[in-house]
């Protein structure tokens, strides 16, 4: 029987799978493509709003870590994105 555990894992490749993972940044600017293609200068704009949600889910993840794994990553999440969604309305 064929494994196809890689060990140990790259950043690119999942851990029990040979299969390259696409970065997420490149998944949610595809995202943002397929779903708003009539937007005019799209390239630049997936570009923004891709890096800004891959940001926004890092820090979620980063902060959660910091303080311990506690509490609901969903709604750290969720708080992140909405913030995102706002243009950043609570720092104005």
């Amino acid at each position: 029987m064929r494994s196809w555990r890689v060990w140990p894992p790259s950043p690119t490749t999942s851990k029990w799978s040979a299969r390259p993972r696409p970065p997420v940044r490149r998944v949610l600017t595809e995202f943002v493509r397929n779903r708003h293609p009539e937007v005019v200068n799209i390239d630049l704009a997936v570009e923004v709003a891709g890096s800004a949600l891959a940001a926004a889910l890092v820090v979620s993840v980063e902060n959660w870590g910091r303080n311990g794994c506690a509490g609901d990553l969903g709604e750290l999440v969720a708080a992140s994105l909405d913030l995102v969604r706002s243009g950043l309305a609570p720092l104005r």
